[in-house]
Parts: C-alpha cells; structure tokens; sequence
C-alpha cells in the first residue's frame, strides 16, 4: 500500500437533487462536497475519510509499519490551513464558498500541538515518504507545506492555485453521471471563468496524477 488517500469528511451535500447541484455547477456557485472528496479518492486507491487530524493519525497507525511511501489529504484548504469539515456556501453573494468548522481545522498550531501523537505514527512511513495536500492554494506561501514537514519529518507538495473537480451529468435529466476527477494547470480557474475552459478538459483518472507545483523538503 504505498499511496494512501485521505479524504475531508466533514463537507455533507447540500443539494436536494442532482439537478439542483447540475443547476449550482451551471452559476458556478458550486464546491465540492465530501461525496466528491470521497469519489476523487476511492479512484486514486486506498483511501479513507476523515473529518479531523485526530481521525488521520489513526487510519494512518492502523497502517503497517514501513507501507506509506505518499500520504495525499483531499480537502478544502487555504495558504494556512487545512479544512475537513465545514459548510459549504452556494447561495447568496458570498457564492461559491466554504467555512471550515473545529476541530476539522489543521494548521500550524494544530501540528505543533500533536507533535507527540504524530511521532508515534512516524514508522508507518517509508525512509522517503512523502506528503501531497490536494487542496486548493495549499502551497500558495509555502506556510502550510513548512507546518507539515516540520511536523512529519517528510518531503510535502502542494497547488500553489486553485485544484478544480470534474463533474459531468446527462442532459436532459441532469443525472450526475459521473465526480471526482480532479484537474490542476495553473490559472484554469481564469479560463472556466471565461469560458475557454471546463474542468473535465484537463481532469485526471487519480489524484497521483496531477502535479503539484509548490513544494518543502525534509533536511534528512
């Protein structure tokens, strides 16, 4: 097992129906929920939920010793910090956008702070393992790659712009056919927002596809 995927739990869908979440995609006031997590993550291999740091220290002990050569977090993120659970906002005119609720929050206080809980999951790792936050601005000012080498020990990767998702429907019903690829070129955000782009154009089969572009190594 040597890629294990950890996916944010803590994001319930908040659609009443495909169509209305076809309807969301349609505006561009849509997030991804913790189904979409889920589904990028479940395509990309072993893979588990979690909705707190907690919860992620412990699928990663249940692990054998020596069997976690990358370790990937799919989440909602910003330059500072890690979100796996919170609301997602798709009306009104702060749409499209998600409040990270506690204890779902990781961040440089929250690392420090289980430094001793992390070190005894340390030998789960292979001697050249290494972290990758599919999330989106997770490497934007390197803060939150730094927090978590210095907490792991580990090489980690990040998206220094926004990591989009695929989601495709079937007109005229718009059934949700398919969710959870997940794409990532610098500055497609700009391009879907004017309309020369979809996310699907550039989306990937597995997260282990995409190449992060912001990145803090391990001195070891």
């Amino acid at each position: 097992m040597p890629n294990l995927a950890i996916w944010a739990s803590g994001y319930p869908r908040v659609f009443r129906s495909d169509a209305d979440e076809v309807r969301s995609l349609q505006a561009g006031t849509w997030s991804p929920a913790s189904i979409d997590f889920q589904a990028a993550a479940t395509r990309s291999g072993h893979a588990a939920g979690a909705r707190t740091f907690d919860e992620i220290l412990r699928i990663i002990g249940r692990q054998a010793v020596g069997s976690i050569e990358r370790l990937g977090i799919i989440a909602h993120s910003n330059s500072s910090m890690i979100g796996l659970a919170g609301n997602i906002i798709t009306t009104g005119p702060d749409a499209p956008d998600v409040l990270f609720s506690q204890p779902g929050v990781i961040d440089d206080s929250v690392l420090q702070a289980k430094s001793a809980d992390i070190a005894k999951v340390s030998d789960r790792f292979t001697d050249h393992a290494s972290i990758v936050l599919f999330s989106c601005h997770a490497g934007a000012e390197l803060n939150l790659l730094i927090a978590f080498q210095t907490a792991f020990g580990l090489d980690c990767y990040g998206f220094d712009d926004m990591v989009q998702t695929c989601t495709t429907w079937i007109t005229p019903s718009l059934r949700i056919s398919s969710r959870g690829r997940m794409a990532y070129v610098p500055g497609l955000a700009d391009q879907i927002a004017n309309g020369t782009a979809t996310p699907c154009d550039f989306a990937k089969n597995t997260v282990w596809a995409l190449q992060p572009d912001r990145a803090f190594f391990s001195r070891n």
